[in-house]
C-alpha cells in the first residue's frame, strides 16, 4: 500500500498550475476528497491562516511498526439513486405487493415522482406511493391471502453499482411515513453462482447464525442468495436507514445480480429519497498511546469530534453510524454527543466498533502525527 505524505507547506507542481495542499504520493490526488465542503470533513488548504507555518505533517506508511487502520463507513459516495427519472414509478424500478400470487391487487396505490419542498430530502425529486382509499397489498402467505407489505425494488449488476470485492460499503436510503401506525425498511439480496465457494447447499447455508456472515443465506437448488435487513422505521419526518455491505474476495466473482428493496407501509403513503452507496475510506495512525479512545465515554458528536470507525482487527460490528449521527443530528444543537446505538455484530445495519475522540475540523494528517516527514513532488 502506498504512503500518505503531509506537509503544511507542498506545492505540486501539476499541468503548470502550483497547488498547495496534501496529497498521495506522486498523484495529484487530496488524501480526502473534498466531497463534504462545509462540513467537519473538509480538506483545508495549506495556505489558510490558522494551519499556514504550523508544524502538523506526517509520513505514516502502512508498513511502519505501530501504524494501524481506521475506516470511516461514511466515506465517499460510489452510487447514488435520487428517484429523479421517470413517470408515476421512478425509471427502472419496479412496484409490487408482497406475499405470493393468487390474491387480488387492482389499483392498491398511486406512485408519482414528488417535488414539493417538505416531501423531497435531496436533489430534485423524491419517490412518492400513496395506498389509494381502502386499499392495502394482499399476498399468499401458506396459502392464505393477507395484508402484506408494499415492495419498491430495482435488480442490478454488481459493476452498475461500482461494487469491488473485499471492500466495506454503507447502502443508506432516506424515508418517511404520512402516521405512525406504518414503518418501511431497507433490503439488499446478493445472488450467488450455485458454486459459491464451497458448490454445494451448505456453503451457503452453514453461514446463518454466524456473525462474520450477517443476515440471512438461502439455498434454492440451482443458487443461493443472501438478504441483508435493515430495522423497520415508524418516523413521520425524514429518516435514514442503512446497511453494511461487505462480499468476501472468494464470493464475489460468484455474484451475478443484486436487488436493492424498499419496502414496508400497508396504508397512507410513503416517501423514499436519496439511495447512496458509500465506501469506507482508510486511515492510518500510529496506534499508540496519543490515540485517544477513552474521552468520549460512548458518546458519539461531530462538533465535539467524537467518531465512529470500525477498526478491522476486530471483525466484530457493535455501533450503528446511521442511526447514531441521525439521533446526533435531531439534537436541540445539531450534531451534539450522544449515546452511541449499540447493536448485536448479526444486525445487517451494525457497521462500526470503535469511538475516537479527533479534532473537530479533521483535517488530513492533523489527528495524529506520524514518525517522520517530508516533502514530495510530482513528477
Amino acid at each position: 500500500m502506498s504512503s500518505i505524505v503531509f506537509h503544511i507547506q507542498i506545492h505540486i507542481l501539476y499541468q503548470n498550475k502550483s497547488v498547495a495542499g496534501w496529497f498521495k504520493t506522486g498523484i495529484r490526488e487530496p488524501c480526502y476528497p473534498d466531497y463534504r465542503k462545509g462540513s467537519v470533513y473538509q480538506i483545508r488548504k495549506a495556505n489558510e491562516p490558522e494551519y499556514k507555518n504550523k508544524n502538523l505533517v506526517g509520513l505514516c506508511p502502512a508498513a511502519q511498526a505501530g501504524c494501524a487502520e481506521f475506516q470511516d463507513p461514511l466515506g465517499e459516495a460510489v452510487w447514488t439513486e435520487g428517484f429523479n427519472l421517470g413517470t408515476g414509478v421512478a425509471s427502472g424500478w419496479n412496484l409490487w405487493c408482497g406475499g405470493g400470487p393468487g390474491c387480488s391487487n387492482v389499483n392498491v396505490f398511486a406512485p408519482s415522482l414528488s417535488e414539493e419542498v417538505d416531501e423531497v430530502k435531496e436533489g430534485w425529486k423524491s419517490q412518492k406511493i400513496k395506498f389509494n382509499e381502502g386499499k392495502q397489498c394482499r399476498g399468499k402467505v401458506n396459502g392464505d391471502c393477507i395484508t402484506t407489505d408494499l415492495g419498491f425494488s430495482r435488480v442490478y449488476a454488481p459493476y452498475d453499482l461500482n461494487l469491488k470485492s473485499d471492500t466495506h460499503y454503507t447502502l443508506s436510503v432516506f424515508g418517511k411515513v404520512s402516521d405512525h401506525t406504518n414503518s418501511w425498511y431497507l433490503m439488499l439480496r446478493e445472488y450467488y453462482h450455485s458454486d459459491l465457494s464451497e458448490n454445494n447447499q451448505l456453503a451457503c447455508e452453514k453461514r446463518n447464525n454466524n456473525p462474520k456472515y450477517p443476515g440471512y443465506w438461502v439455498w434454492t437448488g440451482s443458487y443461493c442468495y443472501h438478504d441483508l435487513v435493515s430495522q423497520r422505521v415508524k418516523d413521520t419526518n425524514w429518516h435514514q436507514a442503512s446497511l453494511h455491505l461487505y462480499i468476501n474476495p472468494l464470493d464475489f466473482s460468484k455474484l451475478f445480480q443484486i436487488e436493492v428493496v424498499i419496502a414496508g407501509p400497508r396504508s397512507g403513503t410513503v416517501l423514499y429519497d436519496w439511495l447512496t452507496l458509500q465506501k469506507y475510506t482508510s486511515y492510518y495512525y500510529l496506534n499508540n498511546q496519543k490515540l485517544d479512545k477513552s474521552s468520549c465515554t460512548g458518546r458519539v458528536g461531530l462538533r465535539d469530534g467524537c467518531v465512529l470507525f470500525y477498526e478491522p482487527t476486530n471483525p466484530l460490528m457493535t455501533f450503528n453510524s446511521t442511526e447514531t449521527y441521525s439521533k446526533s443530528q435531531q439534537t436541540s444543537l445539531p450534531d451534539s454527543l450522544v449515546t452511541a446505538v449499540t447493536c448485536h455484530p448479526s444486525d445487517p445495519g451494525c457497521d462500526t466498533n470503535l469511538i475516537l475522540k479527533v479534532r473537530r475540523d479533521r483535517t488530513c494528517g492533523e489527528w495524529l502525527a506520524c514518525a517522520t516527514s517530508r516533502v514530495v513532488w510530482d513528477k
